[in-house]
């Protein structure tokens, strides 16, 4: 379904927005009721009014008490109706910390001004030029923690969605919530702390694992300036996953591509020739042979864009509609027992992935494995 831009842009009146606010109250628990669950959230571009993600981030930012803290690390934000939010929490009293890449600096002009830009401060808003913990690279990572909104303390949003008006548009974005978890919010604040100093290090990667040994972050980028394959550790989460028949694999990840995208893509057939469901995702600017290799080798390959999609061009000016996940799942058998895990985040399959500020967040249970198994097959069908 291609967008009709001038219809999207008449969303925007403020009599359109009350009513689509209103309508999202329906589907978004508000930030001031208690006991906020830990749960994924979904764009559908294709559900007109619904806009999810934007009110989820909006929700929380409204819910969020003077004298808490909101942290957001964000490739780019360009959405007022986001940004309202954002100055309307500093202006009651809540510190809020931003920090995106400089290519995008010149949209957030009217958070600088309202928050400035001295980190000593309570809120600030930094341009970081590249990767914000080595040289080169970009900030591409899309998290945002609240120390407290609503009732609930210790919120976590990670995922796919930027803050942009084309990320709800035309994007399929997802962001997982963690709520009340003191782990995960310290976890990503811990790694926070780090980039709001802007200094390149000798071994920028970091990583986090729950006392449970499920929940876990890796946080790039990694501690080598021209990363191979050992260096990967989404190639490591793949290779240590069954490779047996009682393992199931969903990727949806919009850009796979180069080196990297190659020795991911490996690995996928690997898990197909030895009995694995292996199926794949893929956005606009997936390496066309990268595709072919995988239907060769037997895994299902559904391109999740609209035809007018085909080149950068036309899929990044809100003219038709495209998966941005960097998602994936995994069921498999082991110890005696179905393990579910569901992993989200920033990280494009490509080799500037490595190199940038990046996220990927796994999450498990069965509960948030249904969630997106679930958004997957809806897009597999659109497509």
């Amino acid at each position: 379904m291609i967008r009709n831009r001038v219809r999207a842009a008449a969303a925007l009146t403020l009599s359109a927005s009350l009513a689509a606010g209103a309508a999202a109250a329906s589907i978004l628990p508000a930030a001031n009721a208690a006991g906020l669950s830990s749960r994924a959230y979904f764009n559908d571009p294709d559900a007109d009014g619904a806009n999810t993600i934007r009110y989820l981030v909006k929700n929380r930012f409204d819910g969020a008490p003077s004298g808490s803290t909101a942290r957001v690390v964000m490739f780019n934000i360009d959405d007022d109706y986001i940004m309202d939010a954002m100055v309307a929490a500093k202006r009651r009293g809540v510190n809020v910390k931003v920090i995106v890449a400089k290519s995008r600096c010149d949209n957030v002009a009217r958070l600088r001004s309202a928050f400035g830009t001295d980190r000593s401060r309570g809120s600030w808003v930094y341009c970081s030029p590249g990767s914000t913990r080595s040289e080169g690279g970009n900030v591409h990572q899309k998290s945002i923690t609240f120390s407290r909104t609503g009732n609930t303390p210790y919120v976590t949003l990670v995922g796919s969605a930027n803050l942009t008006e084309e990320g709800w548009r035309d994007q399929w974005t997802d962001m997982f919530q963690y709520a009340n978890r003191k782990d995960v919010y310290t976890a990503y604040n811990n790694v926070f702390a780090v980039q709001a100093k802007g200094a390149s290090l000798p071994s920028p990667y970091r990583s986090w694992t729950a006392a449970d040994g499920v929940a876990r972050a890796n946080f790039f980028p990694v501690n080598d300036e021209t990363p191979e394959a050992a260096d990967d550790p989404v190639l490591t989460r793949l290779n240590n996953l069954p490779s047996n028949r009682n393992t199931t694999i969903i990727v949806a990840n919009y850009a796979t591509h180069g080196s990297r995208g190659s020795w991911l893509v490996n690995a996928l057939i690997a898990k197909k020739r030895a009995g694995a469901t292996v199926q794949f995702i893929s956005g606009p600017p997936t390496d066309d042979g990268l595709e072919r290799r995988m239907r060769s080798a037997g895994i299902p390959v559904t391109r999740a864009f609209d035809a007018s999609c085909a080149t950068v061009a036309t899929h990044v000016d809100g003219t038709c509609n495209y998966i941005h996940l960097k998602g994936m799942t995994a069921k498999y058998w082991a110890d005696g027992t179905w393990n579910y895990r569901s992993y989200t985040g920033s990280d494009n399959w490509s080799n500037a992935g490595l190199n940038n500020d990046e996220v990927t967040q796994r999450i498990g249970g069965q509960s948030a494995y249904d969630q997106y198994v679930a958004v997957f097959r809806k897009i597999q069908n659109r497509y």
